[in-house]
């Protein structure tokens, strides 16, 4: 029994690992530009198809007063047309919505804070390897009296290269 008992424990330990190492669906990387003064959250130029666009979220990347506070969030109306970002495509900050709710209004963002985007995508069958959401982390800077936004990319070996974006 007992040794019944542990090849029980070690093929239940096995599964629950197994479960764990494959998760539901991919991220991929959105692209983080200025348009008009303003950040915007773009779809990869290298995506073959439009993207439909459920939701999105941005919110500031470091705890505060012990939460991790949302700038804006919006996300489809049931039944609501929604929105489609071409290859390339781009949804600037704050953007008014047809046929989305929002259930945070963009605030202000302010230099030397860093965000996180997160795009989620309209997927009627999701697979395992379906890129169901698109994401990046940004940060703001004051340059020469203006706000201006720059991108954390991944460099050699994968280490995230920081920009600089402290406070003037």
């Amino acid at each position: 029994m007992k040794e019944f008992m542990c090849f029980l424990l070690i093929a239940l330990g096995g599964y629950g690992a197994a479960a764990q190492a494959t998760p539901w669906g991919m991220a991929r990387d959105a692209d983080i530009k200025t348009v008009d003064g303003d950040v915007s959250f773009c779809i990869p130029a290298t995506e073959k198809s439009d993207i439909a666009i459920v939701s999105l979220w941005v919110t500031e990347n470091e705890l505060s007063n012990g939460t991790r506070h949302t700038q804006w969030g919006v996300e489809m109306k049931p039944g609501g047309p929604f929105l489609s970002l071409l290859p390339g495509g781009c949804l600037k900050y704050g953007a008014e919505l047809t046929g989305y709710q929002v259930n945070v209004p963009a605030r202000e963002l302010e230099a030397g804070v860093i965000y996180n985007i997160r795009l989620n995508r309209f997927v009627r069958n999701p697979r395992r390897t379906d890129v169901l959401f698109y994401t990046a982390v940004f940060c703001s800077a004051m340059r020469d009296g203006q706000l201006v936004y720059f991108q954390y990319r991944y460099g050699e070996n994968d280490k995230a290269v920081k920009p600089h974006c402290a406070r003037d």
